[in-house]
């Protein structure tokens, strides 16, 4: 088994020694130690030793501990050196990912970024219910098909109002779809979209209700497919879970309010109606038992999926045990094993109807009517409610999803012009223009080039005292082409510059980090090191336990009894619902013609799935509750056992008795240890390649 992290304290050890690396040297800081020659001082130790064991009244004992494990990594660190792993080209690429990871912080307005976290904690305070109605459009889109998205949103936003849109704004959105869709493939297109908005007064005619309109006009001329179904119902969702400019919009309206403008989002234009407003639920953890019952399923079956929910559901409310219930009969496989527990959930997670029965559980135990969803019957039991945690609590959960979400730009964007004011940022807008004539659509297959701006040296902005010019953009924009679908070249162009310069302002602030902030240098040797830690390690010990196969069965061979299998009994166990259906059982398995398990399981549970249920495997004695707590070590069938509720009766078909295990069966542990021997083997060897020398007396002055 390849180990894919360091140890956890290693982690701990190299996570510490940022905080004094790189730093200048004090004149009245002694040198501790040297390892391979090279000397360590004691600030480094003590800060690394300090930071891993507050809490800890610092005696010889543990000095000399410590020291070990600082030793064993510098030892580790020093061999990667020494192969030059710290110049290869996997090393630097990776460490450049890290930088830039751990640049992101120090290249946005840190204030804006906390205001956006507090912004997105106010709003999970409260819940939202929302409809839209979709006119389609790419963010990308060229300003005639963008004109054609907005027209027909204006138009959709007349029909929910109860009004009629003027003949000359149809005619004009009509001749539009047509021109921008001119190809025969667009013809189902073409055709779709008008006569969606030419049938719509007759599908309207009568309805004066707002909320009607609105649920109408969403069902038939929505883009958002979903709506002819949901009739653009959204459900109730919270911060986070929908686009910025989408939720900004939600949040800023009334219940029972229309958006008075089209909300323009990556999607295309919405109208939107929030329905409800409400204290947010918090989260909530349940397990549940589900019984498999879907809408294609035949009658037949879907009345056996109820009757076999029902008299589960009898049997819980009666005071079996949830989580047996669970293990035994429920059709979810990724939660029956763990007693139908899933984990904790709020808002918009789930499917509507679970979602609702679990909220509308009011204690903690208690168990749900039966819950009918699209999955099936379920029953469910509360296990643990908690509402929304303090902000300080989550506010490291929020600033990371911040990170991901489109509103993190806004930060960057705010924190670039700051740093225009900064070093003197000046631009000649003009001349935008003289580059945009120069772009045909040869950009869109990625075939532009630059040369056809070779002789244009005019400036275009000055940074830091540096002037970046029409060359410069060109240079830029046929670098960063690619095949992609056609846009509007202007708008293209625009874009392409404001890019352009953002990374160049960016960059520039990116190359000071180390100079301006000593926190960031130390962080990065931090990340530097522990690269180094386990490329090291994975090839002295974890990728070599693997591809060391002679090795691995040497020590296999050497170590073969600690690798015992226990006393197995291979055996199928049968538990019955009642005592006079084991006596029935009894006499079948006793009769001179077997019958098959499965034979067994049809007799039984013609009127009744849960009169009987068989589990047939082979089974680790100690750890099997039945057969331990029972005496069952011998070939035979077992008298009656009462065990929850049911009575269980064990055919012991054979029994195994402890043997090593074959090198197969215990591959994992056996590769373990020989890692954690290749290790051991391999710190001998560096401790006799390296030398290394502790000053004791320093060390001991540490308090």
């Amino acid at each position: 088994m390849k180990m894919k992290k360091i140890s956890f304290t290693l982690l701990v050890l190299c996570a510490a020694i940022f905080t004094n690396a790189q730093q200048p040297t004090p004149v009245a800081d002694p040198v501790l130690m040297t390892v391979a020659g090279k000397p360590v001082y004691k600030s480094e130790f003590e800060s690394i030793f300090k930071k891993n064991n507050r809490e800890q009244t610092i005696t010889q004992e543990s000095l000399d501990e410590y020291m070990n494990l600082f030793i064993n990594f510098k030892l580790k660190v020093a061999e990667a050196e020494k192969l030059g792993l710290d110049t290869t080209a996997k090393f630097k690429e990776e460490l450049s990912g890290y930088r830039k990871q751990l640049a992101r912080p120090y290249l946005i307005d840190t204030q804006l970024n906390d205001e956006l976290i507090k912004e997105a904690y106010e709003r999970l305070k409260e819940e939202i219910k929302a409809s839209h109605i979709l006119a389609l459009c790419d963010e990308n889109a060229a300003p005639k098909d963008t004109l054609e998205a907005y027209m027909r949103i204006q138009i959709l936003r007349e029909y929910i109002q109860g009004n009629n849109p003027s003949p000359k704004l149809l005619n004009d959105y009509f001749q539009l779809v047509k021109k921008n869709r001119p190809l025969a493939k667009d013809s189902a297109t073409v055709a779709q979209k008008i006569n969606s908005i030419k049938e719509l007064p007759a599908k309207l005619k009568g309805t004066k209700n707002k909320d009607e309109l609105f649920d109408l006009v969403a069902q038939y001329a929505s883009e958002d497919r979903s709506a002819q179904k949901n009739k653009g119902n959204l459900g109730y969702f919270t911060s986070m879970q929908m686009v910025y400019p989408f939720e900004n919009a939600c949040y800023s309206m009334k219940a029972g309010e229309t958006s008075k403008q089209p909300v323009r989002t990556r999607f295309g234009y919405h109208l939107v109606k929030v329905t409800d407003r409400r204290p947010a639920r918090g989260q909530i953890k349940v397990a549940h038992i589900l019984i498999l019952s879907r809408e294609n399923d035949t009658p037949e079956a879907k009345e056996t999926a109820k009757k076999k929910a029902d008299e589960i559901h009898k049997r819980a409310l009666a005071g079996e045990k949830f989580e047996d219930l669970a293990r035994t009969y429920s059709d979810d496989q990724s939660t029956a094993r763990k007693g139908g527990e899933l984990p904790m959930f709020g808002t918009g997670r789930m499917v509507e109807e679970f979602e609702e029965a679990c909220f509308n559980l009011k204690t903690d135990g208690e168990i749900s009517p039966l819950v009918k969803t699209a999955f099936g019957w379920h029953i469910i039991k509360r296990l643990e409610y908690k509402p929304l945690e303090p902000f300080d609590e989550i506010k490291g959960q929020l600033k990371q999803r911040i990170q991901k979400d489109v509103r993190a730009q806004l930060p960057q964007k705010t924190f670039v012009n700051k740093l225009k004011t900064k070093y003197n940022f000046k631009e000649d807008a003009k001349q935008l223009a003289v580059i945009t004539k120069l772009i045909d659509t040869s950009i869109f297959n990625g075939e532009w080039k630059a040369d056809k701006a070779a002789k244009l040296k005019n400036t275009m902005f000055e940074f830091a005292g540096n002037k970046y010019t029409i060359k410069d953009f060109a240079v830029y924009l046929e670098n960063n082409q690619r095949k992609m679908a056609k846009e509007d070249i202007p708008s293209y162009t625009a874009k392409s510059y404001e890019r352009w310069q953002e990374q160049i302002i960016l960059d520039y602030e990116d190359s000071k980090l180390e100079s301006t902030y000593p926190e960031f240098k130390n962080l990065l040797k931090e990340y530097r090191d522990g690269i180094l830690l386990f490329e090291i390690s994975d090839q002295k010990v974890w990728s070599k336990a693997i591809k060391d196969t002679v090795g691995l069965r040497e020590y296999y061979n050497n170590h073969k009894n600690n690798y015992m299998w226990p006393l197995r009994i291979d055996a199928d166990i049968y538990y019955c619902a009642n005592a006079k259906i084991a006596k029935s059982l009894r006499k079948d398995l006793t009769a001179k013609k077997p019958i098959s398990n499965d034979d067994l399981l049809k007799k039984y549970n013609k009127d009744n799935p849960l009169n009987l249920k068989i589990d047939a495997a082979i089974y680790n004695y100690e750890n099997n509750e039945i057969l331990k707590n029972n005496n069952i070590n011998k070939v035979g069938i077992s008298p009656d056992i009462n065990h929850n509720n049911q009575v269980v009766i064990v055919q012991v078909k054979n029994v195994l008795q402890p043997t090593p295990k074959t090198i197969t069966e215990a591959r994992g542990i056996i590769t373990s240890d020989y890692q954690n021997h290749l290790e051991k083997e391999w710190l001998e060897h560096l401790k006799r390649t390296y030398p290394v020398e502790i000053n004791k007396e320093i060390l001991y002055t540490i308090k």
